[in-house]
């Protein structure tokens, strides 16, 4: 039986459980058990964590534009960028020809795009 706690954190926060199980399925690298995660939205993107927090900073420029907003976007989306590059660097020296296959199967942020 589940502990309530667990209960609340399943049903009230969703986005944070299915970070957990992917923390926890995914990330286990200090046990030599980590893999590539190939599954739901990483099928088709290998960063949607980053899609996905660009497309709610587009949000909120289009919501309500701020000058220090409009000068900083570009320079976060150029982080965020070289970011996934430098994490893919990481993933390819870790699993290899594995993750270089996924690479090309895949896109980077943007399903069947970029």
């Amino acid at each position: 039986m589940k502990s309530n706690s667990k209960l609340l954190y399943e049903k009230e926060s969703p986005i944070f459980y299915k970070w957990g199980r992917v923390q926890h399925k995914y990330w286990i690298k200090e046990s030599g058990k980590g893999r590539v995660a190939k599954t739901g939205v990483y099928k088709y993107i290998r960063h949607p964590q980053y899609t996905g927090f660009m497309l709610l900073t587009i949000g909120m420029i289009l919501e309500w534009a701020t000058l220090p907003m409009l000068i900083m976007w570009p320079f976060v989306a150029c982080m965020y960028y070289k970011l996934a590059k430098k994490e893919e660097k990481d993933m390819i020296e870790e699993f290899g020809e594995e993750y270089i296959m996924y690479m090309k199967k895949t896109k980077r942020f943007i399903p069947f795009v970029i």
